[in-house]
Formats: C-alpha cells, structure tokens, sequence
C-alpha cells in the first residue's frame, strides 16, 4: 500500500521527514509485518504495533509508534483487519484477523460433539458468529455444568464483569469457586484461586460461608440441548 497518509502534529519535523521518504516497498513490508503479528482473535494495538517496531529489516530507525498505528487504521480501512477501539489510543484498542462466517451445520456439529467452550468463545469474541455476550454465556454455562473448569472460569467472569447478565459477585464467587475445587493441580488452579479471591473481597463472611456449602455440594451434570 502506498504511504498516503496526512502526519500526525505529534511528530517532530525529522520525523515528518522520515517518513515522507519511506519507499512503498518499506510501507508494504510494514503492513505485512503487522498483519502477520495479529490473530483471529483480538489483541491490544499495542501489543501488535510493539512486536513489529524494529523488527522489520532495513526500516530506518526512528520511525515512531504512531506511524505503526497509522498503518494498522490503514488496514482496518482497507478490511485487512478488525478493529475495536479508538486505535490511536493504542493500550485500549484491539485489532484482529477478520474471521469467515461459521455454517450453521459447523455450529450443529460443535454443539452435537459437546464443545460449549469452544461456542462460547466464539459469541464471546465475535469469530464467525455475531457477538453476543448473552449467547456466550448461555454455551459457557452449558460447559461449565459439565465440569470445564475453563468454562467455569468463564461464567464467574461474566458474572464478575455483568457481561450479558446482572452482576453477581456471588455468583462469581461459586463458579470461581467449583472451579478451584475441579482443578486439582495446584500450579493449574492459581488463575480460579487468584479470581475467587479476587470476589471474595466483596462478599460478607456470611455469605461466603453459604455459597461454600452450595460449592461443596455441586456436581457436574448432563444435558443435550437442541440446536438453535
């Protein structure tokens, strides 16, 4: 893609200079860097525009971080990526590879093979599917009454957070809760602990006591629910 952009106030007049002498080869090499940095699923503009300055060979040092983001706006305005965010604002925005509409049979086959997590994930992020935190949670909590501790984790987050649901920090606090209790490994339970924790905070001792009883008597169960 050719540099068509107007310069930022923020840079200096050398790097206003820089740039405006930057070969399209450059440019384009640039934008193949950032495109190869992102993922299907949505990472900080930071994070992307950091893992590619000064990684690209034969780019003049001195180009600044603005220019990188410039470059990811400019893919997003050409579909190359998705965006959500303001993405000058580069530690509060997201960019990602556009993801291909998921058929409905592919979702009939994950829903028929018992891959909640997986569906949750999708309506969560918004991967082939509209995003939906209300659909999210309805496939986590599926998975989460079958014992996926991941799942679990899931739904006490969407709890703790109120994505698509009321906030509860009870609520949070028992699936954070049956989480620490499926998730044996002491290393492989620290996240469950940290935001059970976390909750707990919030909670009375009373009523920490009582979703312990309700945590202590949980069992997984087993459902089939029909395909939308």
């Amino acid at each position: 893609m050719a540099e068509d952009e107007e310069q930022s106030e923020s840079l200096t007049e050398a790097e206003e200079q820089l740039l405006a002498m930057l070969p399209n080869e450059v440019v384009d090499r640039i934008d193949q860097a950032l495109l190869a940095k992102a993922k299907p699923r949505f990472s900080k503009v930071a994070y992307v525009v950091g893992s590619v300055m000064n990684s690209i060979a034969d780019v003049p040092d001195g180009i600044p971080d603005v220019y990188y983001a410039r470059r990811v706006a400019k893919l997003v305005e050409h579909g190359l990526l998705e965006a959500q965010g303001d993405i000058s604002q580069m530690r509060f925005s997201e960019v990602r590879l556009p993801s291909s509409p998921i058929e409905d049979s592919e979702l009939e086959e994950m829903i028929a093979e018992g891959k909640y997590f997986d569906l949750g994930s999708l309506y969560a992020d918004g991967q082939g599917v509209a995003q939906s935190y209300v659909d999210a949670l309805k496939w986590y909590r599926m998975g989460a009454n079958q014992g996926n501790v991941w799942a679990q984790l899931a739904v006490g987050r969407f709890y703790e957070n109120a994505y698509g649901v009321q906030q509860s920090y009870a609520e949070a606090y028992f699936w954070y809760g049956v989480a620490v209790i499926r998730a044996s490994d002491k290393d492989f339970s620290y996240p469950f602990i940290s935001s059970r924790d976390r909750v707990a905070t919030h909670l009375t001792s009373e009523q920490k006591s009582e979703i312990e009883k309700h945590v202590a008597e949980w069992k997984p169960t087993q459902s089939s629910p029909d395909v939308p």
